[in-house]
């Protein structure tokens, strides 16, 4: 793509004597014989480094700067000037922002180097504007995502607290351990009932269980093992056994029992 350049100057042979500089395909080299006109051509193309000389007619090159400052501030600024006026020169620079100034008559190779170190400060700050819109996309997606996995997660939480509190709830012992041994879950009836209301996770269930009971699993009881065992006294715990497998790939037994008095029917 071609660099756009835009010249201002109300002399026409000052015009076409940069635009026979940059006649090459690696530009487009635009003009405009005031200040009024140049703001029409920037209003309808990107232009990249804009050329203006410092003395023109109705509006002169730091008036015209210091509005495409605030209208188009990537644009590059150039002066071109024949005069040696100080004081301008300083409110030019402070108003219109300008990166260099080239007194007339001009060398084309001084004029070519500063014009190709302009768009290297433009296309830098190009591309930095456009990987900042990209990091912007990608912060906000972002944190849609999180708002959405913390949604997902709060539900969950929520799931496995309902979960908790219906099995509290019942009145016989769970305790669902992994294919390790480890148990992963236990309700208060289980803890209060093997451990005295200590807690069971993430102890070996052969700590947990009578031996009476882990004797049976250990001998790889069936998906939906149910018996009544005597492991005490006058208690009878009668209990289920089943496999279980969870969406994270989690799987293990799961031991459900109640005590059963022998008065009981």
């Amino acid at each position: 793509m071609a660099r756009t350049i835009l010249v201002v100057d109300d002399e026409t042979n000052i015009r076409k004597s940069i635009q026979r500089v940059f006649r090459s395909g690696q530009y487009e080299v635009l003009t405009a014989g005031d200040g009024f006109e140049a703001l029409d051509v920037m209003n309808q193309k990107d232009v990249g480094v804009i050329l203006s000389d410092h003395r023109m007619p109705n509006m002169d090159g730091t008036e015209l700067f210091t509005q495409i400052k605030e209208l188009y501030p990537k644009t590059v600024r150039i002066m071109l000037t024949g005069y040696n006026d100080v004081d301008n020169l300083t409110h030019a620079i402070n108003n219109g922002g300008i990166y260099k100034f080239l007194t007339k008559p001009w060398e084309d190779r001084e004029l070519i180097e500063a014009v190709e170190a302009a768009f290297e400060i433009y296309e830098m700050e190009t591309r930095n504007d456009e990987l900042s819109k990209r990091l912007k996309h990608i912060n906000e997606q972002l944190e849609k995502s999180v708002a959405q996995q913390s949604r997902v997660l709060k539900m969950n939480i929520k799931t496995l607290q309902t979960s908790q509190d219906i099995i509290d709830s019942l009145p016989m012992s769970i305790v669902c351990f992994g294919d390790d041994g480890i148990v992963v879950e236990a309700n208060k009836q289980a803890c209060s009932f093997f451990a005295q209301g200590h807690a069971l996770v993430g102890m070996p269930f052969a700590q947990v269980l009578p031996k009476e009971i882990t004797s049976v699993i250990s001998s790889h009881p069936g998906p939906d093992d149910f018996r009544e065992i005597v492991i005490s006294g006058p208690q009878t715990l009668v209990y289920a056994i089943s496999n279980f497998e969870s969406n994270s790939g989690a799987s293990g037994f799961i031991f459900i029992g109640y005590e059963k008095h022998q008065d009981e029917d």
